[in-house]
């Protein structure tokens, strides 16, 4: 398996949570009536989740790994793709922050907090669906290009190493089972 295919299989994941964070977004407008779902406490897990497995992992694979690799290949450091990426994640960062800080002045009672919640979450998935669109679509494929195998190979190691080190042994499958829970409770047309 080459690099990118691991951060694509990755994107999936995350495209899953961008769904579930817009119905949680609407769930925090207006809770549906009798519902089982727990909004608030979810959204702190998902909130989890972005921090850990989409920035310290997923993201930490790109900066630390593949982005070296392309600049070594010659992409430029300054004004290329590279530079858009890390932008990009930094303003993603800033959002997660953004999302968080809300979500704590909501729980405290803030109610008001909510609309400042939903609109960084929905600048938050407008960034990320567009970014990893161009990833999948722009990048990874100049990475497939310029990237020989061995390399490739040799990063997979790399991300399996960044993923020990960085979330420990077992956290990717278990915000896996935390997707699939969300997906049968927020996505699915029962």
């Amino acid at each position: 398996m080459k690099a990118t295919e691991v951060l694509q299989e990755e994107h999936q994941g995350v495209l899953l949570a961008l769904r579930v964070l817009e119905k949680i977004g609407a769930e925090l407008a207006q809770p549906p009536i009798g519902a089982s779902r727990n909004p608030v406490g979810d959204l702190a897990r998902l909130l989890d989740f972005l921090r850990v497995f989409v920035d310290k992992c997923h993201h930490g694979k790109e900066e630390d790994v593949l982005f070296p690799a392309l600049l070594e290949a010659g992409l430029p450091r300054e004004g290329g793709p590279v530079q858009v990426m890390l932008a990009e994640h930094a303003a993603g960062r800033k959002l997660v922050a953004a999302m968080d800080r809300a979500l704590t002045d909501f729980q405290t009672g803030n109610a008001a907090a909510a609309a400042t919640l939903r609109e960084a979450a929905a600048e938050y998935v407008k960034l990320l669906t567009n970014h990893i669109s161009k990833e999948d679509h722009v990048l990874y494929p100049i990475a497939d290009e310029k990237i020989a195998a061995p390399v490739q190979a040799a990063m997979v190691e790399a991300f399996e190493k960044i993923e020990e080190e960085r979330i420990g042994v077992g956290t990717h499958e278990r915000y896996h089972e935390m997707l699939k829970e969300f997906r049968r409770g927020y996505l699915s047309t029962k």
